[in-house]
């Protein structure tokens, strides 16, 4: 079984049901209609390509491994509610991710994205 939490963008109705990821260091969402739903969020001037596996080309051209997942950083405030609709917890001005492309499993079935609380020192993003 997964440990997932359910986190909201500024005017966006519905829950993100992600998974709590204690291997990485990203906070993704994988429904790219959220770039233009979410209010009050400013894209970045980087991208992040989380890659697995063998070597193969990002989108941006660059190297890396498997492309798990591929998108623009954005910075923004995230809320986090129970299964009550309640909101339990805010952080205010952080950076995630909405991915233009994914190939993992976060982005299957009843997940709509990552919530990785790891080490700062896996954040990997290139300037787009």
């Amino acid at each position: 079984q997964q440990l997932t939490v359910r986190l909201r963008l500024p005017g966006v109705d519905k829950d993100q049901n992600v998974v709590v990821d204690p291997g990485s260091s990203s906070l993704a969402f994988c429904n790219k209609s959220l770039v233009d739903e979410a209010k009050n969020i400013t894209r970045t001037k980087y991208a992040q390509c989380m890659g697995y596996s063998s070597v193969v080309t990002c989108p941006d051209g660059s190297t890396g491994y498997d492309v798990g997942m591929a998108g623009q950083i954005f910075r923004g405030d995230v809320s986090a509610y129970n299964d009550q609709g309640e909101e339990v917890a805010s952080m205010d001005n952080v950076s995630f991710a909405i991915m233009d492309f994914e190939q993992i499993y976060t982005c299957f079935g009843p997940l709509d994205g990552i919530f990785g609380v790891a080490y700062k020192g896996l954040n990997r993003v290139i300037e787009s």
